[in-house]
């Protein structure tokens, strides 16, 4: 488990939840605003990608549980300086895209060198005017290697903006409005869904194919102001979890829409940090309110029932099956093969015909 925030990034075991070595503190970097762990199919190990409110980010890979710092790159001036508010990976083509609160949207190229070194590549850098960027995500119907990029926005109209995956320019048809702030994003890529933050209502589904709202899960406002939130799938996509603006987290039957639980962090703040997982095969959530106090805490629940087991495989049941069709044949063969003598007895008695049976037959005139 990875934090962030003014303290830089700290890292907790899932399982023992003890602090374990971290990456960096706090410099002049800035705050941590963004975190995203990777593991790549051509290097096993943790790879954590984080970025600052300065406009920096760095990834940092664990060897022999030390952390050493492999790429460092600042991305903005002082005139483009924001936070990185959002990372997106792509396993295919092992490219990272990243966003920031004033519109900077780029994407780069991972390459692993022989050397083991890996370099980082800009596929493209573009700032899109006045836009809040809060979320970025890969196309995830796509098989190209270079993906468009869909960029999720906090302005009050809620924009999302698809950018070609090589130029970075908005594609036709490509500038879309959800009308209420974008918080944070997760996508479902087996069903072409995004579960998003709809600020004004709860957690809302989006339609990847035809870019429309499916389902939102409501949760009451208590302030006139919003900020961006996490919202999370949970227990293999069958719940939704989100933060509420007044202490509490939330979670809905991803497919009744009914509220399963309503758990309390204890303030009346904003819950705007929230993960899920699977620890040892439990359902773990993680959730942080925003800092407006002294507070500073990471809260962790974990399912107190038992997970609901699998269905058994279907495997034996088909080998029944089949065996019963097996037997079934047998027999018939069986019963043919007894009987076939005395079938063939009737059709030959049927056949053989006694001569003094027989009747002579003339046909015309006798003649003599």
């Amino acid at each position: 488990m990875s934090a962030a925030g003014s303290e830089g990034t700290r890292l907790w075991s899932s399982r023992t939840f003890r602090e374990i070595q971290r990456p960096t503190e706090i410099t002049a970097r800035g705050e941590t605003t963004a975190l995203l762990c990777v593991r790549r199919v051509d290097e096993p190990v943790d790879v954590i990608y984080s970025g600052t409110s300065e406009g920096y980010f760095f990834c940092w890979r664990q060897r022999d549980n030390q952390w050493e710092e492999i790429v460092f790159r600042h991305i903005s001036n002082n005139k483009e300086k924001g936070d990185i508010t959002a990372f997106a990976w792509d396993d295919s083509s092992n490219r990272l895209a990243l966003c920031t609160t004033t519109g900077k949207v780029q994407v780069w190229g991972a390459v692993r060198h022989d050397s083991g070194q890996v370099y980082l590549n800009k596929v493209f850098s573009r700032r899109v005017s006045n836009l809040d960027a809060s979320g970025v995500l890969f196309d995830m119907a796509s098989h190209l290697r270079d993906k468009d990029v869909f960029v999720f926005g906090f302005n009050h109209t809620g924009p999302i903006l698809r950018l070609a995956g090589k130029t970075g320019e908005t594609v036709p048809g490509g500038d879309l409005s959800l009308g209420t702030p974008i918080g944070g994003i997760q996508a479902d890529a087996k069903k072409g869904l995004v579960l998003l933050d709809n600020s004004l209502a709860g957690p809302s589904f989006w339609r990847f194919h035809d870019q429309a709202v499916i389902k939102t899960y409501s949760i009451a406002r208590t302030r006139n102001h919003y900020r961006p939130k996490n919202v999370r799938l949970a227990d293999a996509g069958t719940t939704v979890v989100a933060g509420g603006d007044h202490g509490d987290l939330y979670v809905f039957d991803t497919h009744s829409g009914a509220r399963l639980e309503k758990l309390s962090i204890g303030t009346e703040e904003f819950v705007q940090v929230v993960i899920t997982a699977e620890v040892e095969d439990v359902p773990t959530i993680f959730a942080s309110p925003s800092r407006e106090g002294d507070r500073f805490e990471v809260m962790v629940w974990k399912r107190l029932a038992p997970k609901p087991k699998a269905a058994p495989s279907r495997f034996w049941e088909r080998v029944w099956s089949n065996l019963l069709r097996i037997l079934i044949l047998c027999c018939c063969v069986g019963f043919l093969v007894q009987n076939l003598q005395q079938v063939v007895g009737i059709v030959k008695a049927k056949r053989a015909v006694d001569p003094k049976d027989l009747v002579e037959v003339v046909v015309g005139p006798q003649l003599e």
